[in-house]
């Protein structure tokens, strides 16, 4: 069979073969619009009869002059031509070689007169044409390369195509040698299966009688196992009931150390009240005190001020003296003036003083007043504290009573505990004695695992007897001999025959572990 690579190359080689075909028939349809070309213009150009005999003459000199300075100049693929690093750049014929062309017209035919435009028109379209049929060239050249380069590549390819069909032969011939010496192989291969077929059936019934009594030890373990499970259920609910009341009885702890405190507290507020009490009682009592002296100052002011009044009563009676005394004399009436102004300030000095004195007595009346409200205020709120006090002692008095009950009863529960724990101790050497049970159980399996492992190794050998066999055979296959193969039925039967063992081991190891973990996990906990 011919392989996906090989047939993508063909198909690339197909491909390239219609590429160089259609290049082909591209170039050939380019040089035929060019030899068209070329012809028309000639036509063209020789259709006047004035240059019917210059004609060669000009063409010669013209192609002479061009060729000679073509080789100075590189074409480019594009069509722009590159001058030596001796010539200068230019796509023009050079001035020289017009002025010999003018030269030989005017020498040749002096009397015909023909326009001086239409020679240069056919000059500059000469030199266009002869630039396009280089670069023509240049594009033919170029794929004639090509073609050739396509040719070789083609040789190449169909070369390879023969060796990849020699080579797809001589592997079809070896396919069929290889299946016939595998069909052969196959024949001798099922005749030993049959074999194997009937000591398979021989194993199985060992093996069937193996399971029957894993199943019986594996009935009394998980009987057991269920056993153990109870007890520890058991024992976890109690270990459970005693972490509550360990942890009830460290709250209640915690609660009588926090009533305790909360009583030294109220104590220590209670004497505070007490000494805030005696404080203000000694601040009021001072307070009273200058209560009164203020009041005996008062009286004195009081008194001052009568005899202010008095003196004031006087100094009027003496005015009128002396408003007599002016009305009788008026040479002292200036003193008399004099006196009264002074007796006016002196006067009203009194009264600025008296009103000094009401307004310092008002001022001491006021914070009297305040001093007193705030002492009742305190000592109110003094009083409810006290009060409040007393009542949180008397409930403090009341948890503690509580707390001392509780105690009582989780002293009896511990009582209780005690007792379930030398219950549970008693289990517990019940159980270590059935572990002890499960530990000879545990040891009889070693020993049917070990007879198991012991019967796998014998039928290991057996299969890798078998391989070397199977292996043997088909080395004389291949080296030309003929022996019977094996079929396929009995490889089938030898590969499902080992497959049960190795469940049926790993049945039986997995079952010993879970058992042998149970009970260590078992004697942990007991322990």
């Amino acid at each position: 069979m011919i392989s996906s690579d090989q047939s993508h190359e063909l198909c690339i080689e197909k491909t390239k073969g219609s590429d160089l075909s259609s290049a082909e028939g591209s170039v050939e349809q380019r040089v035929h619009k060019v030899k068209q070309q070329d012809m028309d213009f000639w036509e063209r150009t020789l259709a006047g009869t004035d240059l019917k005999k210059e004609a060669p003459r000009i063409r010669s000199k013209y192609d002479f002059q061009m060729n000679h300075s073509y080789k100075k100049y590189v074409q480019l693929p594009t069509g722009y031509l590159i001058r030596s690093s001796s010539a200068e750049y230019s796509s023009k014929p050079s001035k020289v070689l017009l002025k010999e062309l003018s030269k030989s017209r005017g020498r040749e035919k002096p009397d015909k007169r023909s326009p001086p435009d239409f020679f240069e028109v056919v000059k500059e379209q000469l030199q266009k044409k002869d630039l396009e049929h280089q670069h023509v060239v240049q594009l033919l050249l170029g794929e004639q390369q090509e073609n050739r380069d396509l040719k070789q590549i083609l040789k190449h390819k169909e070369l390879e195509s023969q060796l990849l069909s020699e080579r797809l032969k001589c592997e079809q011939q070896k396919k069929t040698d290889i299946t016939t010496r595998l069909d052969s192989a196959c024949e001798g291969l099922k005749r030993e299966l049959s074999e194997a077929k009937n000591y398979n059936k021989a194993s199985t019934q060992q093996l069937k009688a193996l399971v029957e009594k894993y199943e019986r030890l594996k009935r009394r373990a998980n009987a057991l196992k269920r056993q153990l499970n109870v007890e520890i259920n058991e024992k976890k609910s109690c270990q459970k009931s005693l972490t509550k009341l360990q942890s009830m009885t460290e709250e209640l702890l915690m609660k009588q150390k926090l009533l305790e405190e909360q009583r030294d507290l109220g104590r220590r507020d209670l004497t505070l009240c007490q000494e805030t009490l005696q404080m203000m009682n000694a601040e009021r009592k001072t307070n009273v005190c200058n209560i009164q002296r203020l009041e005996e100052e008062l009286l004195a002011i009081r008194g001052d001020s009568a005899k202010l009044r008095e003196q004031l009563h006087k100094v009027s009676e003496k005015n009128k003296e002396l408003t007599q005394v002016a009305h009788s004399s008026e040479k002292n009436s200036q003193q008399l003036q004099e006196t009264i102004e002074k007796l006016t300030a002196d006067v009203e000095k009194i009264r600025t003083e008296r009103s000094m004195a009401h307004q310092h007595v008002e001022s001491l009346k006021s914070q009297s007043k305040q001093i007193e409200n705030k002492q009742r205020v305190e000592i109110l709120q003094l009083q409810d504290e006290q009060k409040a006090l007393h009542l949180e002692s008397h409930g403090m008095k009341r948890e503690c009573n509580t707390l001392m009950e509780l105690v009582s009863k989780l002293k009896k529960e511990k009582q209780d505990l005690m007792e379930k724990l030398e219950s549970c101790r008693k289990e517990k050497i019940l159980s270590c004695k059935e572990g002890d049970r499960l530990k000879e159980a545990i040891g009889l399996l070693q020993r049917e695992r070990e007879v198991l492992f012991a019967e796998m190794e014998d039928l290991r050998k057996d299969y890798l007897g078998l391989s070397d066999r199977i292996t043997q055979r088909l080395s004389h296959m291949e080296d030309g001999g003929t022996d019977p193969p094996l079929t396929i039925t009995d490889i089938t039967t030898s590969h499902q025959r080992c497959s049960l063992l190795l469940k049926m081991t790993l049945a039986l190891h997995m079952a010993i572990t879970t058992t042998i973990n149970e009970a260590i996990i078992e004697d942990c906990q007991v322990a």
